[in-house]
């Protein structure tokens, strides 16, 4: 069976099979768009096929039963093997492609595996079924993980939005308290100020006096000797002179002098920045604890000063102490005396030029016999300088961090209810690095010198 002919269903304006075909008054078909736009180019509208002169109403009309034949025979010729024209019955597994009986018996598909269509369809289908579920399975795992970081997004937005909030907070208290110290200082000066004006302003109006009453004086000397009048000169001349000379003493009662006040330059043009730094630690918050060291934990090869805040590596020691259950027996280290169960504080240590060293926070419960990793893991959320000069984070793998200068100085921030240590090179000052955590428990001062001999860490006291 040969494959239909289908020129005869062909439109003459696009050489291709009808789509929306449409009739003219005439009989002739076309497609829709076809003589649309065939007509739009024609100054006076005529069948494109035999130039018979359109109707000035006439509009083409559906051809439903050419569209309908088309439509038909397309479909009938899918069914048909375009080589054979037989009816498609089979599915080559090695070609993928439909074919006839002359196909499965052909040189081409020699040892080729053939299914019947509706078994291959079958096989197919199953196929994309699973591939469908799996992909609606990642689809859902997909918008699973956009809702997770739509979350993620709105929490980094909250922490954004309240770290911003905290930082004009504090700044604006730094102000505050800025701005009160600088009213009082200037409101002092205005005052002091015045107050000498006014002094002063008072001794003009004396001198002023003063000066009016000598010159009113002066005249009358002057008068009195400018008198022509011999007689008239010397009739009371002794009791003028006796006048002038009583007026005299009483103006030599009243002291001249000039006010001079002066202002307090070193109050008012001194370290007023220092002065003010000074002041503000009385309002810092947190405040910076004062720590001090339990020698009940310290290692036994652990040197702790009188005062409790500093410690060194002495090996040669180890003989005076005696083990004991709260005491650290192999990690070279010690603990603060007291710990913190809640709020905000802030400590410093100081470890100047040291090669080696750890520090920062421990839990009650944590490790201090044997040896063990300082970690989280074990209670402990610390930094460490090696002595290559790396500083790292002690997490459960070590962070390399990023210190630009060498820290002489460290400051450890323990936020308790946001579960936070922090901690900042106070030479910069810049953040080095901050441990995340939920505490249940308390936590405590951790140091440990490493084994350096001949140099100690100490504890800041800042001194108010």
């Amino acid at each position: 069976m040969n494959p239909p002919a289908f020129e005869e269903l062909k439109c003459c304006l696009c050489k291709e099979l009808y789509k929306s075909p449409v009739m003219l008054g005439c009989g002739h078909s076309f497609c829709k768009i076809c003589l649309d736009e065939k007509l739009q180019a024609q100054l006076e509208r005529k069948c494109p096929s035999c130039q018979e002169r359109l109707k000035p109403n006439e509009n083409p009309t559906p051809n439903i039963l050419l569209a309908n034949l088309i439509s038909c025979l397309v479909r009938q010729r899918k069914e048909l093997c375009e080589s054979h024209g037989e009816k498609l019955l089979f599915f080559c597994m090695n070609c993928e492609t439909a074919g006839c009986m002359v196909c499965k018996d052909s040189a081409k598909h020699l040892r080729h595996t053939f299914l019947p269509l509706q078994e291959a369809d079958e096989i197919f289908k199953n196929k994309l079924n699973y591939a469908i579920c799996t992909l609606e399975k990642r689809f859902q795992s997909l918008k699973c993980e956009i809702g997770s970081q739509e979350e993620e997004v709105k929490k980094f937005t909250m922490t954004q939005v309240q770290m911003e909030r905290h930082l004009k907070s504090e700044f604006l208290s730094l102000h505050l308290y800025l701005d009160s110290i600088e009213y009082e200082m200037r409101e002092r000066l205005r005052q002091e100020s015045e107050a000498s004006t006014q002094a002063m302003t008072r001794n003009m109006f004396v001198l002023e006096t003063k000066r009016e009453r000598m010159e009113n004086s002066i005249l009358r000397m002057q008068k009195k000797r400018d008198t022509s009048d011999i007689r008239d000169f010397l009739a009371d001349i002794k009791d003028f002179l006796q006048e002038f000379s009583t007026e005299q003493e009483e103006e030599m009662k009243t002291e001249i002098r000039v006010e001079a006040p002066t202002l307090n330059a070193g109050l008012y043009c001194g370290p007023i920045q220092y002065m003010a730094w000074e002041n503000m630690k009385k309002v810092l918050q947190p405040g910076i604890s004062n720590i001090v060291l339990d020698p009940a934990t310290a290692h036994p090869a652990l040197c702790i000063s009188d005062d409790l805040t500093m410690i060194s590596y002495k090996p040669s020691k180890v003989k005076e102490n005696i083990d004991t259950p709260k005491r650290y027996n192999t990690m070279i280290g010690v603990l603060g005396s007291r710990g913190f169960r809640s709020g905000k504080h802030y400590w410093l240590v100081d470890v100047g030029m040291k090669e080696e060293w750890i520090l920062g926070m421990a839990k009650d419960s944590c490790n201090r016999k044997g040896e063990f990793d300082v970690t989280p893991e074990q209670g402990y959320w610390t930094i460490k300088r090696s002595k290559d000069g790396v500083y790292s984070a002690l997490s459960s793998r070590p962070i390399e961090l990023p210190v630009q200068d060498r820290a002489k100085r460290i400051g450890v921030y323990v936020e308790y209810e946001a579960g936070q240590v922090s901690f900042y090179n106070t030479s910069g000052p810049a953040h080095m690095y901050t441990f995340t955590s939920n505490f249940t428990e308390g936590l405590y001062p951790f140091l440990s010198p490493c084994e350096n001999e001949r140099q100690i860490m100490r504890i800041f006291h800042l001194k108010v």
